[in-house]
């Protein structure tokens, strides 16, 4: 019966995919922390609407680092955008490209 039960409970893992669990590495203090695991459906709250912690710091980019990388963002699609506009503003009349854009 215990090797019975032995194989039985292995075919079924292998049929089923392993639960997941999301970790998050802190600093400090060092260690872990888990966030949310699959296996028991927890997910680190006691209700549907508010979570009873914050993002921990040390996840969040610096608030210059950010500004900065929204900044570059931003300055690639307006330098995409008027290149586009350049180059098919030579085979289309520019109110016929603000029109389908609009």
């Amino acid at each position: 019966g215990n090797l019975l039960e032995r194989v039985v409970t292995k075919l079924k893992s292998l049929r089923r995919p392993k639960p997941r669990a999301v970790w998050g590495r802190l600093e400090d203090p060092e260690g872990w922390i888990l966030l949310y695991d699959e296996a028991n459906n927890w997910q680190a709250m006691l209700d549907d609407s508010k979570p009873p912690f914050r993002v921990n710091p040390q996840f969040m980019p610096p608030l210059r680092v950010l500004v900065r990388r929204q900044f570059v963002l931003a300055a690639s699609h307006a330098s995409g955008q008027w290149l586009l506009l350049e180059q098919l503003g030579s085979y289309l009349p520019v109110s016929v490209l603000i029109a389908v854009a609009g």
